[in-house]
């Protein structure tokens, strides 16, 4: 596994730590196209001072077969330990963005969370497979190339070496500028991604009010940015490989002119046969750089990915001893600049919470469930504080239900039964009768794309009554509903109702539908500042 992101390391450590075998793999591959290189020019010297015998011959031979097999090996190996690399990054990932708080995910632009999952980890697998991988297995050829030539002759090892020397100056001095080249066309790779990504989800209202042309010309600006910084990076990288390109030429120049005047005919030959057999690594080391620029400001982005917040988790914490007891808020502040708030909701219990917009309803709700972590106070259950409970007991025992919280594309069983796999078919069929969605059940099928995403092809009411269902199984012993009541249909409404009715634990319902008021035992009203200013309890007899 690699480390941490937040320091993520694109080195020879950490890509052998990824995939140890395919690393073992491309270091003997390293080694034996060294050997190789080297077998090539003794054996096309031995073959012009001393002719072509069968163990010349045979040596050649095996030498340019072993050289061509070891060629395609290496990018076998090297994808594999990319692949490797990226795959556990990816996973990280993944895992970070599922711990995203919804306030915080919703409030960031989309496209660009998608961009580090495809384009910034294309530039990271790149360079381990294609930039790495080669660095890895041309280094000794270039090496053990340099010690040959010097062997038959020390100027030419020395203008070799100065060759490689002043190969990897250029380089460093083209580092920065496509660092920044780089950077600047992933930002605008970014923003183009970002504003697809919204035109994806707005683009009934440009339908609507009739922008068609307006966008597509806000498309046309951004995408002419991305053609003028994918310009000007592939200057600089056509400078690169200019520069491998006059490595190349310099070598075999210093070999004419170095070799007419130094060498005798077999280590000429030698000599232009180890310039010829490198010349596809060197120009594979020009690519390198490139591949490491991009990665390194892939890095930077997938680095600040990973300091996004996180909701407050628990994964070896205790187990919730009481799941059934008493609901206490004792001083809980759940947005800022508000009030603390201090309530004690008895077992069973049915509770409606009303209030003005903005005045942390919705976030007290998301607090009770630890979907965001309160700015003081705690939330205790049963005497025992959840914020010290371990997440499968939390999400076990507390269901919640609202706008954040999204259906899953797939079939209708797979989001009623999300909370937890195991539901029966009778089990399964009972509660989409008590949520009155039979009609989905006759219909629903294995299919993945039963439910579209954020369920878009159901009505709001079905949308509503299965993320209801989904929260009662298995059953919870506190139910948070939090304005799902919003643009509900009557019978929508009336499933609602029932269910607060006949719910055997603690309910808390955030609305403003006066509707709802009845099915309450106790009215909490908060004010603007999120303090409580009203706390009534109804009468037994006039709870419907």
């Amino acid at each position: 596994m690699p480390a941490p992101a937040e320091s993520l390391p694109l080195d020879v450590r950490a890509a052998a730590a990824a995939a140890p075998w395919h690393f073992a793999a491309l270091l003997a591959n390293a080694v034996a196209q060294a050997a190789c290189t080297v077998a090539l020019a003794l054996g096309a010297r031995a073959a012009i001072n001393s002719g072509l015998g069968t163990a010349t011959v045979a040596v050649l031979v095996a030498a340019a077969l072993g050289g061509a097999w070891l060629r395609g090996r290496e990018r076998v190996d090297g994808e594999a330990l990319g692949q490797r690399f990226v795959h556990d990054v990816r996973l990280r990932l993944f895992d970070h963005l599922l711990a995203v708080p919804a306030r915080d995910l919703s409030e960031r632009p989309k496209g660009g969370a998608l961009v580090r999952f495809v384009g910034d980890l294309q530039a990271i697998k790149s360079w381990i497979s294609r930039g790495l991988a080669q660095l890895i297995v041309a280094l000794p050829m270039l090496v053990a190339s340099v010690a040959v030539l010097g062997w038959m002759d020390p100027v030419l090892g020395i203008t070799a070496a100065a060759l490689v020397i002043a190969g990897a100056i250029g380089a460093a001095l083209l580092a920065r500028p496509l660092a920044d080249a780089n950077r600047e066309l992933r930002n605008r790779r970014g923003q183009l991604a970002r504003f697809v990504t919204e035109m994806m989800g707005a683009a009934p209202s440009v339908q609507a009010h009739g922008k068609e042309l307006r966008e597509q010309r806000r498309l046309d600006t951004r995408g002419e940015k991305v053609i003028e910084a994918a310009c000007d990076r592939a200057v600089l990288v056509g400078r690169a490989r200019s520069l491998v390109q006059l490595l190349g030429s310099g070598a075999l120049l210093a070999v004419l002119i170095i070799g007419a005047a130094r060498l005798q005919a077999g280590e000429m030959v030698a000599a232009l046969t180890i310039v010829a057999w490198l010349t596809t690594p060197i120009r594979d080391l020009g690519r390198v750089f490139e591949y490491w620029q991009a990665a390194a400001v892939a890095r930077e982005r997938i680095s600040a990915f990973f300091r996004w917040p996180q909701l407050p988790g628990v994964r070896n914490g205790r187990r919730l001893r009481r799941p059934g007891g008493e609901l206490r808020y004792e001083g809980v502040v759940a947005c800022p600049g508000g009030t603390p708030i201090d309530l004690a909701l008895e077992p069973g219990s049915v509770t409606v919470v009303t209030g003005p917009n903005g005045c942390g309803k919705s976030s007290l709700l998301a607090v009770t469930a630890r979907l965001q972590a309160p700015l003081a106070g705690r939330v205790r259950l049963g005497g025992q504080d959840l914020a010290q409970v371990r997440n499968r007991d939390l999400r076990q025992h507390i269901a919640i239900v609202g706008p954040d919280l999204p259906l899953i594309r797939g079939s209708v069983r797979r989001n009623a039964s999300y909370r937890s796999r195991g539901m029966t078919a009778e089990a399964f069929r009972t509660l989409m009768g008590r949520c009155r969605l039979e009609h989905l059940v006759e219909n629903d099928s294995d299919s993945p794309a039963r439910i579209a995403e954020a369920g878009l092809n159901l009505s709001s009411g079905e949308r509503q009554r299965l993320a209801l269902a989904r929260a009662l199984w298995p059953e919870p012993s506190v139910l948070l509903l939090d304005e799902i009541d919003n643009h509900l249909d009557p019978e929508s409404l009336e499933v609602l109702r029932g269910v607060i009715a006949t719910f055997p634990g603690t309910v808390i319902v955030v609305t403003h539908d006066p509707r709802l008021l009845d099915a309450a035992e106790r009215v909490v009203e908060l004010g603007a500042d999120g303090a409580v200013v009203s706390d009534r309890r109804r009468p037994a007899a006039d709870v419907a």
